[in-house]
């Protein structure tokens, strides 16, 4: 009879510890699995928007002055361009970004140019470390010092859909020949 009862035990304790790590699992899957799913539904509708997003770099030429760059950027795609992320790398500094906020309206419509200016030297993030808006760096220097040349830009189109930046790094468009990016301007 004894023998009966401590097979008996030992199944009523095997089902009880399978029913505690079940709640445990459950309780950790659940809320693991909701929040993937949320993140996926996010990055899903980011690239649905961003596969009719599309760029080109028309032109990119130096300033009399050397101070800056002139980016001329033709939107190919089938949204207007809420904002761009702009990055440049110069033989003097390393790979930096800054946003171009504010873009013309009539101009970030499909189909039509925008144009606007870098400064070559200009650090792109303030003291903490966060991006500035391309338009408050400057690049003030004294006269007769080298300036360094650009070795890189690149450009990176957001769009606003339902009230929501979305930016779309699939759609970026890189230039990495010197000759290019360091003709002067006509």
């Amino acid at each position: 009879m004894k023998r009966a009862i401590s097979v008996l035990l030992s199944w009523v304790l095997i089902v009880g510890f399978a029913v505690a790590m079940s709640a445990l699992i459950f309780g950790w899957a659940i809320p693991f699995v909701e929040k993937v799913s949320e993140n996926l539904n996010k990055n899903e509708r980011s690239d649905i928007y961003c596969d009719n997003v599309a760029i080109k770099i028309k032109d990119v030429c130096r300033a009399a002055d050397n101070t800056s760059i002139t980016v001329k950027v033709l939107n190919t795609g089938s949204y207007s361009l809420k904002r761009l992320g702009l990055a440049r790398e110069t033989t003097g500094s390393a790979l930096q970004s800054c946003y171009l906020y504010n873009l013309d309206q009539q101009s970030a419509l499909p189909g039509n140019e925008l144009q606007f200016t870098l400064a070559i030297e200009a650090p792109f993030t303030d003291s903490r470390g966060n991006p500035l808006d391309c338009n408050s760096a400057s690049g003030d220097s004294p006269p007769n010092v080298p300036r360094p040349y650009v070795t890189k830009v690149e450009v990176v189109p957001w769009i606003n859909i339902e009230g929501a930046d979305i930016n779309c790094p699939s759609s970026i468009v890189t230039i990495k020949d010197i000759n290019i990016l360091n003709h002067d301007c006509l």
